[in-house]
This record gives C-alpha cells, structure tokens and sequence, in this order.
C-alpha cells in the first residue's frame, strides 16, 4: 500500500532544508541511514497473530507475546477471574498469562498519518519515529515533544525546524545542535543558550554572529556562513550523510597533544537545597498511589531506576565538582575529561575562540575546534527550585536524581518528566499526576506499572489502556471502569480487590525494596 503520510514528510524535508541551506537537498528517503545515526531504535518483534512486523517505543518488554495496535479486539469481553485467581499478584499474573500481549505500533489519541511508528500520542503526520507526544511532520526522529518539522532528531521539546538535533529546548531552525535552549539559526553547536545566528560555537549564553565562539558582526558572519552552508550542503548532496558536530569535536580532541588550559574561576555560588521537601513528596505520592506512606527514598533507588535512563556521576574538568552525564540521544559519549558544570561553561566560552583565519572551511574549524570544545552536560531553562542531582531540568521544583525535568514539580528518579506533578520512577510521563513507575504515557493520574497508556485514572500493572478509570492488569482496551484483568467487577468487589493488592505490592515493597512482577515482565509469566 502506497504511504499516506511519506509524501507530506518529504515536502516537510525539503521546505526545512530550504529554510536552513536556502535549498532543498534532495529526497528524504536517500537520508534515512544518516537521520538515524543518533535515534533512538525502536525494539522490533514480529506479531504473534498475523508473523506481521511490530515496533515498540522502548526495548525493556520481556520476551512475551506481541501484537500490532491494530490486531487489538479493543470490544473483546473476557469473563471475571475467579476468587483463587485474585487472590494474590501472582495468581492475577498467571490466570490473565492469555490476555497478556504488548501492543507496538500504539498510536493514541487525536493523531492522523502515522507510519512505521511506536508511542504517538495526538501528533500528525509522523514517519519512521518512537516517543513522540503533541507534533507533527517529524521523521527518523525518538523522544519528540511539542515541536514541528523535525528529522533525524532525539530528545526535542518545543522546537521547529530542525535537522539532527540532540536535546532541544524552545529551538527554530537549527542543524547538529546538542543541548540547547532559546536559540535560532544555529548550526553546529553544543551548549547555547539564548543564542541567535552560531555556529560551531560551544557555550555561548546571549550571543549572535558567532563562528567558532568568536563574534564576527552580521556582515562578516553572513559572508563565512554562505561559504561554509554551500560547503556542507554540497557534500550532503553528493554522498547523504555528514559527521555530526560532536564526532568532528572528539576528533579533534584526540588529533590534538595541547594540553587542557588551567582555568581561573571565581568561586561557585552553590544553590541550598532541601532533600527533605522532596522526602515529604515521596511519602506523599506513595500514600495516594499505594494506599501506605513509603520512607526513605534513597532505599528504593534501584528499583525506581530500573526502567529510566541511565547516568553516571563525573566531575567539572575545572573545578572538580560534581556533575551527571546522561544516557540519551547519543551524551553519554561526550569526552569525559572535558566536563563543565552549568555556570562554568559560559564563562569558558567567552574566553576560548577560533582566529579568524581558522574559520575559512569546515575542515580548518574542525582541526581547531579542541580549542573551545568543553562540553556541559547540564541544562538549566526559566525559574528553578530544589533541584538535586538533576542535570536538566527547566523550570522545575523538587527534582532528585532524575535525568530530565521540565514545567512540574515534585519528581523523583524519573527521566523527562514534562508536565507532571509527583512523579517517581517515570520515563517520558506527559501531563501526568501521582504516577509511579508509568512510562510513555500521557494524562495519566494515580497510576503504578502503567506503559504506552492515555488518559487514564487509577490505573495498575496495565499496557496500552486509553480513557480507563480504576483498572488493574489490563492489556489492550478502552472506555472500561473497574476492570481486573480486562473483565469488569461491581464497585464492592472492585474495592476489596484493589485494597487487597496494593497491600501486598506495599507489604513487598517496604520489606525487600522491590517488586517481583512489574509491567514489562507480567506478560511472560509462565514462560
């Protein structure tokens, strides 16, 4: 079948390279390879069903049973359990082993022309992408959020006009930009922030006209960036791919025998914190969720962890101090002796720059680009509060050992939590509150163990759920209330049921600090 949504993809392409070479590039399709080099891959299964391809948006599942969204019998009516069946987690896990299939391919929500894609919740027109959440006209992309007119991308929030861009914040037409916020026109850079008009610059905050950290005037800048833009853009042409800004920086690095300057740095000002707030969100969210105040967050962190994206503790090459790289859209392979923390970086970006003469080709800035290349691994965006071991986070209260914060309050060992309130253990939970251990989800309320679900209340130990209200181990349905195992129970018995439960989840928990069973390994039980 002829694709729908790949034609208004590759005009989308070719309009974004227009606004950012000033010509178009040719097809799509002939990028692929490279547009991907730095997504995130979808985990790929065959369906057991149909032997179909299916995609799903994380590679956690355990080897259980797949399914295409479309193969789901959302009106299939499945008769109640029996009273030994929900007696205990372990007999609810083995009595619905035959109603459990991990859906790929979700699509949710209000969302049109979606191709090839896993976890897309109210987007339109999407090919080729895993994780994307309120966009549209993005391909070969992972981890989108509120953004338009991307490719190649990971990691991307309110951004527009984009190609191969790694962790964005408020972003209009850029190319190889990494970890930036509030900046426009920007090609080859890593670490700006309210920056317009740079390129292959590193740590610049309030700047414009920049090559190589070094500010030319809009006369001259325009003049080298034509040159360099056309140097580029012919190589894409001809062979469909080019390095990424942060191999050409390593290469550099290790082409390089100067040494790291010494730095001079006027004492940082550290922001006092409050563990303790974040103690009484912890104990607050699991009363609501669980039914009993957990204590002690710290002693849950492995298994809160388990299913987030990954970080390791580091230190600023200037200073010493503490810092956290991140395990997403391709960071953790950033030179770990050249770290900076936040405040460090633009003050070594003001003072390192490229000469002029440096500047005449993409291979002469490349050579030189040791000389400014010191990468921060931390973001900070709008007004922030109480944020503790929390590299990124933009305009956030109370976060603690999480990857990636944003617009919310209250997170705790999550990553990119958006929009949320009292989160804990959460990967990529969209405009969602008191969840626990919810992942790839979006209006989720009081939910724990929830994957690839939307708009859903009290949800447990359930995938692929949409419009759920008070619903436990549930697979592939909507528009139920009270459901157990897909199968619906009076308001009494759903009551008992419930309360019966999550003691048992609460009483394993305080006692070995983990759960046995979790949404992405009931689906293999027996197995």
């Amino acid at each position: 079948m002829d694709s729908v949504a790949y034609p208004k993809l590759d005009f989308a392409w070719k309009q974004t390279c227009k606004v950012l070479f000033g010509e178009e590039l040719g097809e799509l399709r002939d990028y692929e390879k490279w547009l991907l080099s730095n997504v995130a891959s979808p985990r790929e299964e065959q369906s057991s069903l149909s032997g179909r391809n299916v995609y799903l948006g994380t590679h956690d599942y355990c080897k259980g049973r797949f399914i295409g969204l479309g193969e789901a019998d959302f009106n299939k009516k499945y008769g109640p359990l029996s009273i030994n069946e929900i007696k205990d987690i372990d007999s609810i896990v083995s009595a619905i082993s035959e109603r459990a299939f991990y859906a790929g391919n979700i699509v949710l929500g209000n969302s049109k022309f979606i191709e090839g894609c896993a976890n897309v919740f109210e987007c339109h027109y999407v090919y080729g992408s895993n994780n994307v959440d309120h966009a549209k006209n993005v391909a070969y992309s992972s981890n989108v959020k509120e953004a338009e007119n991307l490719f190649g991308c990971n990691t991307i929030g309110e951004t527009k006009f984009g190609i191969k861009n790694y962790e964005t914040y408020k972003i209009t037409r850029s190319f190889e930009l990494w970890k930036s916020s509030n900046t426009s026109g920007a090609y080859f850079v890593f670490g700006l922030d309210g920056c317009s008009d740079c390129m292959f610059s590193f740590n610049l905050q309030n700047a414009s006209y920049c090559i190589g950290n070094l500010h030319l005037g809009k006369e001259k800048y325009d003049s080298i960036k034509k040159k360099l833009l056309s140097e580029i853009s012919g190589e894409l042409k001809k062979k469909k791919t080019f390095p990424s800004f942060l191999d050409l920086a390593k290469e550099s690095i290790q082409d390089s025998d100067s040494p790291i300057p010494a730095f001079s740095l006027p004492p940082a000002r550290e922001e006092e914190t409050d563990k303790e707030a974040i103690e009484d969100a912890f104990r607050k969210t699991t009363k609501i969720v669980l039914g009993r105040e957990l204590s002690n967050m710290d002693s849950y962190a492995d298994y809160f962890l388990l299913h987030t994206w990954k970080m390791d503790k580091e230190n600023s090459c200037v200073s010493g101090r503490k810092l956290w790289v991140t395990h997403y859209a391709s960071l953790e392979s950033v030179p770990r002796n050249r770290l900076l923390k936040w405040d460090e970086s633009f003050e070594i970006g003001r003072r390192v720059k490229l000469e002029e003469g440096e500047l005449d080709s993409v291979s002469s800035i490349g050579k030189n680009l040791h000389k400014i290349a010191f990468f921060c691994p931390e973001l900070e965006a709008g007004e922030n509060k109480n944020n503790i071991d929390t590299p990124v986070h933009g305009k956030s209260v109370n976060s603690y050992r999480s990857s990636l914060t944003g617009l919310g309050k209250n997170y705790v060992f999550s990553s990119w939590a958006r929009r949320c309130n009292n989160v804990i253990g959460c990967t990529l939970p969209y405009l969602s509150d008191f969840a626990i251990n919810t992942y790839y989800s979006s209006r989720i309320t009081r939910g724990f163990e929830v994957d690839g679900s939307r708009d859903c209340m009290d949800l447990y130990f359930s995938h692929n759920c949409e419009a759920l209200q008070e619903g436990m181990f549930c697979f592939n349905v909507k528009n139920l209330r009270r459901a157990i195992g897909n199968a619906q129970y009076s308001q009494n018995e759903y009551k008992k049921f419930k309360g019966a439960i999550l003691e048992q989840a609460a009483d394993e928990l305080e006692r070995t600090k983990s759960l046995k069973w979790d949404i992405y390994n009931i689906g293999c039980a027996g197995k």
